[in-house]
């Protein structure tokens, strides 16, 4: 027997009584926290996964991990900065966020919004990128929520540029990522637009939140 639904013991014969109680049956091996399931020949028992583990639908099911669920359909990758980031100063050259980055399947379509707010000298100004796996596509709308200026990302590594009135300023892009044959990293970048001696800062709180689709 492995996890089989049987009849306990009850000796050699039943009264009427001991036939109709609820510990007739029992599952081989049995615990607290079991899940039934039926094998295609046997109720069987599915052991108690570890709290806060998910069912996952299968042949036999399983349970998965809440990092495994993630990176199913309609499963969310969230990655944020708790600190600034590193300051780009006297440099147009787009380098990484450090921190901020979701890791994309293949053959994928992705919701995305990406949250952040930063801050710079009037001179250099901001651009930022988002960089996407081998032959990835998107289509991304960011809105500068001081200016209302509106740019879009279309292409991997293809740069949105934004001025400053020099305070703190938010910015907020939504759109979609299709990847094709290739998994890979989605990497938000950013640079100055113009080099300067004053820093460009993507401050502590910026989001990356991907969502699979399809």
């Amino acid at each position: 027997m492995a996890g089989e639904l049987k009849h306990a013991s009850v000796g050699t014969s039943l009264t009427q009584v001991e036939f109709e109680a609820t510990t007739t049956h029992t599952l081989d091996g049995i615990t607290n926290g079991d899940v039934l399931y039926a094998d295609g020949t046997y109720i069987k028992r599915l052991a108690k996964g570890t709290d806060g583990d998910f069912l996952s639908s299968g042949t036999p099911p399983s349970w998965a991990t809440h990092a495994a669920l993630l990176t199913g359909v309609h499963g969310e990758i969230i990655s944020s900065l708790s600190a600034d980031s590193d300051p780009v100063n006297n440099s147009v050259t787009l380098v990484d966020i450090t921190g901020l980055v979701a890791a994309l399947a293949a053959n994928s379509l992705y919701f995305v919004h990406w949250v952040f707010s930063f801050t710079t000298g009037s001179t250099p100004d901001i651009k930022v990128a988002l960089v996407l796996p081998t032959a990835a596509t998107m289509h991304l709308t960011g809105l500068n929520g001081t200016s209302g200026a509106v740019r879009e990302l279309l292409t991997s590594g293809a740069t949105a540029a934004f001025a400053t009135s020099g305070a703190q300023e938010p910015v907020f892009f939504t759109g979609w990522v299709k990847t094709g044959a290739n998994a890979g990293n989605l990497q938000p970048q950013f640079a100055q637009n113009t080099a300067d001696v004053s820093n460009t800062i993507i401050k502590a709180g910026a989001i990356l939140l991907v969502k699979k689709v399809a």
